[in-house]
């Protein structure tokens, strides 16, 4: 009986050594393991402030970016109402250069008297004086110039003498007319004159009426 009592005493006492050694490594293990995870904290607690910085340099960069693309859209529409305007000008100007060609057009079949190679003599050797024009009338338009006169004007001493519409008829564009002819006066030697051509681009405008 006592012998097994001391079997089992020493059982006990085997399996209490067994247990308190498994203790000791388990603590022991548990403590290299918690400083383990102390070590990863103190490993992890820069790493997550390096997140933080830079959460917080993309947020400031997203904003950069917003304000950025609401620049580039306010210039977007600045850019289509200039492009708007652009257009608009674009056929302001298409239709002057319409309204100018026509204009030269219109004004390259108008008539246009030119003299050129005039003499003008004051002839007083017999009465009554007389004023002696001989000249050449060019027309150096296109279209044909009616109604076509040329308007002297003579002056003295005794101030204006002449003011006479010498009528010739018409002229063809790029045609040409001697004229030679005499414009009767009295008074003082003449002292100024001008000759200029006078004509219409229209052909005259005839009334016709009959009596009972």
């Amino acid at each position: 009986m006592d012998r097994k009592l001391i079997v089992l005493a020493s059982l006990c006492i085997v399996f209490i050594i067994s247990t308190a050694s498994s203790i000791i490594y388990y603590s022991s293990i548990l403590g290299d393991k918690n400083r383990q995870i102390s070590s990863l904290q103190e490993e992890i607690a820069p790493l997550n402030a390096q997140v933080d910085s830079l959460n917080t340099t993309i947020q400031q960069q997203n904003k950069e970016i917003a304000q950025k693309n609401e620049a580039l859209d306010s210039l977007n529409s600045k850019i289509i109402e200039l492009n708007n305007q652009i257009a608009n000008l674009t056929s302001q100007i298409s239709s002057l250069n319409s309204q100018i060609n026509s204009l030269n057009r219109q004004a390259a079949a108008q008539s246009k008297l030119v003299i050129d190679s005039i003499t003008v003599t004051d002839e007083r050797s017999s009465t009554p004086y007389s004023l002696h024009i001989a000249c050449r009338v060019n027309n150096t338009g296109t279209g044909i110039a009616y109604n076509a006169l040329i308007h002297t004007t003579a002056t003295s001493a005794d101030g204006m003498v002449i003011d006479d519409y010498h009528p010739f008829g018409e002229i063809t564009g790029g045609g040409s007319l001697l004229l030679d002819f005499k414009i009767n006066y009295t008074g003082s030697p003449i002292r100024g004159w001008t000759v200029s051509p006078m004509w219409t681009s229209q052909p005259p405008t005839i009334s016709i009426g009959t009596f009972p």
